[in-house]
């Protein structure tokens, strides 16, 4: 995969400053935004069948039911670290009103279960984008969730995966330090965002296309 391709396809369309404007516009509004994640949708689905492209923004009906649906296996996905965070800070709260106090015991038990909690929230956040690569390849929210399968996928392609995840943190990290640019740094943060995105669900589509489920 050559990664400054990649990082340049969107701007290889004819139309992409008038589309990245509208996808980072719509970004900025709840709900609307779901717009935004469906188009993602599009984008990967086309990378997935080797056929990348720049979509035309249509078909908003379509795009905003994808888009729930992200959003809805999103959360599903990011539900059990959210819980075992409030557990135990939940735990630790009531501890503390019941006891007066706030012991060492009390607050290792807290540490420990935020720590665990971040864990849980890495892994989430690391096998969501194949989760959501099976959903779009198969129209099925439950091809999201057949967890040895995607485990298997990733596997067979852990290094270009890798390498996607790795390149994706480091362009939103550079454009996080771009956003504090004084007057403009916010708006070339919206538009580089929805960038970002696209980029990375056209890579995220191609190392899909190159996985396998191995039994």
């Amino acid at each position: 995969m050559d990664i400054i391709e990649e990082i340049k396809f969107p701007s290889t369309d004819n139309e992409w400053i008038p589309k990245v404007l509208i996808g980072g516009f719509l970004g900025t509004v709840p709900i609307i935004n779901f717009l935004v994640y469906g188009y993602y949708m599009k984008v990967l689905k086309a990378a997935s069948e080797d056929t990348p492209e720049l979509p035309k923004w249509d078909d908003w009906g379509n795009l905003f039911i994808s888009g729930l649906i992200v959003f809805i296996i999103s959360t599903i996905y990011f539900f059990v670290p959210v819980i075992v965070a409030s557990l135990f800070f939940g735990g630790l709260v009531i501890s503390a009103i019941s006891t007066g106090t706030m012991n060492l015991e009390v607050i290792g038990a807290a540490m420990g279960g935020f720590l665990i909690s971040i864990f849980l929230l890495l892994i989430s956040s690391f096998i969501l984008p194949m989760a959501l690569s099976m959903y779009i390849k198969e129209d099925s929210i439950a091809a999201a969730f057949r967890i040895w399968e995607l485990l298997s996928r990733i596997k067979s392609v852990f290094g270009d995966y890798l390498i996607v995840i790795v390149v994706v943190f480091i362009l939103f990290f550079i454009l996080g330090m771009i956003a504090n640019i004084p007057f403009f740094g916010w708006v070339i943060f919206l538009l580089g965002k929805f960038y970002i995105l696209v980029v990375a669900a056209s890579m995220y589509g191609k190392v899909y296309d190159q996985s396998k489920a191995q039994n």
